[in-house]
């Protein structure tokens, strides 16, 4: 069971709930209507995100706190410095994670436009569809993080690169194949709305959705080994073998801060 306690406060500081999971604070500031409400509500109440922050310190050591805040679009880009009418998002800055409602209520938009949202069976599509990418992004700004508060290095791949990959290392150690597919369909959906290539043209940038999208798909394909999404088994060999040099790199990458 988790203890989940009231946490002291770090520099940003305008949350509503707050519990500490080892080095790692989780704050959740009112959403800004209802439907952000709910997201909060339904985010404190199902624990998963606590459980998973909790297998994570167990796992690697971080060598100082981490703060994740939850909190509607203007409060998230005020003290990410960014301009409020940009499309909302998620940022790392200074050892704190901050991650808009906003952003959820994209994704859940984006598969409802897609025909991929039932709202009468609401409950369980989100935890289906939609929980599956918040792990995603929270996963990736830990990735951020992990480079901030441990001074990790970025191995000449860029750091944007270096947090999808930990975040896809973080989720095949811990989740199946089917948690994965939502993120994929949803990166798939954001590439169609850009009409941008496949490969995107600066990888010290995020790379593209579409690229992000085939890269999630051959290492999940390469994981457990099936070929149904690939037109040759020289496809299969190549994604087995691009998921087993990815394993093999962050076992050896995070070999400093595994705890015993």
């Amino acid at each position: 069971m988790l203890l989940l306690a009231a946490a002291t406060a770090y520099q940003y500081s305008f949350a509503q709930e707050a519990y500490e999971i080892g080095r790692f604070t989780i704050e959740f500031n009112s959403g800004a209507n209802e439907e952000e409400q709910a997201i909060q509500d339904i985010l404190i109440r199902d624990e998963r995100l606590f459980e998973l922050l909790a297998e994570i310190d167990d796992a690697i050591y971080l060598a100082d706190g981490v703060q994740i805040i939850f909190a509607p679009w203007p409060d998230i880009a005020r003290y990410a410095g960014w301009d409020v009418d940009i499309e909302p998002n998620a940022a790392h800055k200074d050892g704190v994670i901050l991650i808009s409602y906003g952003l959820i209520v994209d994704v859940i938009n984006r598969f409802r436009k897609n025909g991929n949202f039932d709202d009468d069976n609401g409950f369980a599509e989100f935890d289906q569809k939609i929980l599956p990418n918040i792990v995603e992004t929270l996963l990736h700004e830990v990735g951020h993080a992990l480079i901030y508060v441990n001074e990790m290095p970025t191995f000449d791949v860029g750091e944007e690169i270096i947090a999808d990959q930990l975040a896809f290392f973080i989720m095949s150690e811990l989740y199946e194949e089917e948690v994965l597919e939502p993120i994929i369909q949803n990166y798939t959906y954001i590439a169609a709305e850009q009409g941008a290539g496949m490969v995107s043209e600066d990888n010290s940038l995020h790379p593209g959705a579409g690229e992000r999208a085939e890269n999630l798909m051959c290492w999940i394909v390469g994981k457990w080994s099936f070929n149904d999404e690939l037109e040759s088994s020289e496809g299969l060999e190549e994604c087995e073998y691009l998921y087993a040099k990815l394993m093999d790199e962050w076992h050896g990458r995070l070999a400093e801060w595994w705890r015993e």
